[in-house]
């Protein structure tokens, strides 16, 4: 099956989130498609996050974001532009995760 290399956010998408996204900056290992690459998580919510230098994901791809305790994180691809995407967590996070200590203040 054919998959568009580029499924770019829709002008409305950020105000059809149902969680409020957080300013981060986490390093962390994004797994897809039997590959592993560093990645940045930009923003988090218990929803979902936005990564920054992901790179040959596609919009619907099951991926995870393996964390610096070992944890990983399932979550599908929303979008992707560019080597940036939002993607949503299968389950969501709890408010008081502990991943949730690097939120900017």
């Amino acid at each position: 099956m054919f998959k568009a290399a580029i499924a770019e956010p829709s002008p409305n998408y950020a105000e059809r989130r149902t969680s409020v996204r957080h300013t981060v900056h986490i390093e962390a290992i994004l797994h897809a498609n039997g590959e592993a690459q560093w990645t940045i998580i930009d923003d988090l919510s218990t929803g979902g996050a936005g990564l920054n230098g992901a790179i040959g994901i596609y919009a619907n791809d099951n991926i995870e974001i393996e964390l610096a305790d070992g944890r990983r994180l399932a979550a599908e691809v929303a979008w992707w532009l560019t080597g940036c995407c939002g993607i949503k967590f299968r389950e969501p996070l709890q408010p008081d995760d502990p991943i949730f200590a690097a939120v900017k203040k």
